[in-house]
């Protein structure tokens, strides 16, 4: 059998619901097909802010790029997701 080559995307989302962006993680960590790993998080009360990459065959990882864009309420770069005070 043939392996086919693994896609890897990077993604930047903005959640304004924190539970039901950890509903989604937890729901796709359950999911053998493709690889998701959190390169950099921060979650606060309210809202999280992720940067993920996708890893797997294709047309699965658009899929789930797809399901996270939909369901997150900013996509792309943001600026920095740590501010510090001076």
């Amino acid at each position: 059998m043939k392996r086919r080559p693994e896609s890897i995307i990077n993604l930047e989302l903005g959640f304004a619901d924190k539970d039901r962006t950890l509903s989604l993680l937890n729901l796709l960590s359950k999911d053998g097909t493709v690889a998701v790993n959190i390169m950099r998080a921060r979650i606060t009360e309210d809202s999280a802010w992720l940067v993920l990459e996708l890893c797997g065959e294709e047309s699965r990882v658009l899929d789930v790029a797809k399901l996270l864009t939909d369901a997150a309420s900013v996509n792309g770069p943001v600026g920095p997701l740590f501010s510090r005070a001076s």
